[in-house]
């Protein structure tokens, strides 16, 4: 498993990207690319104080995006 993140955090909002997958790298049937799964994330929120709510956005790679092609979510962050 694997992640790599960036984002950028100011006092009204916090965003930030990324990509996530996993890989077997252990198994031996096919190549690497058919035993990896990717995506790629976005997400922010907003409002100044500890509660702030958000939005995920999560866009799969490969075969994945055929079944799902986006997920889009709600969040909400408390923070001191």
């Amino acid at each position: 498993m694997y992640s790599i993140q960036i984002g950028y955090q100011g006092s009204a909002v916090r965003v930030g990207g990324g990509m996530s997958g996993e890989a077997l790298v252990t198994e031996d049937f096919g190549n690497l690319g058919s035993r990896t799964r990717n995506q790629l994330e976005l997400h922010a929120d907003f409002l100044r104080g500890s509660i702030r709510p958000g939005l995920d956005l999560h866009i799969p790679l490969g075969t994945e995006a055929d079944l799902v092609p986006a997920v889009v979510g709600v969040s909400v962050s408390w923070t001191k």
